[in-house]
């Protein structure tokens, strides 16, 4: 029963995980360490669920 809620704190994590790379990354003055998390943050984002991405779309949509 809880499949669900586990699954959202799945990809909950792994969006927390995306940010903290991309953070650090930004804030590094190291190119090999930065392009190491740019790509740590590229695994991660791979890992999310490719359906739900598509209600973020939404908000980008033109309003009638």
């Amino acid at each position: 029963m809880g499949n669900a809620s586990d699954a959202v704190m799945d990809e909950e994590r792994i969006r927390e995980q995306i940010a903290r790379c991309r953070r650090i990354a930004s804030q590094t003055t190291d190119d090999q360490l930065r392009h190491a998390l740019e790509r740590m943050a590229e695994d991660y984002e791979a890992q999310l669920p490719r359906c739900r991405g598509s209600f973020m779309l939404g908000s980008m949509s033109p309003k009638s």
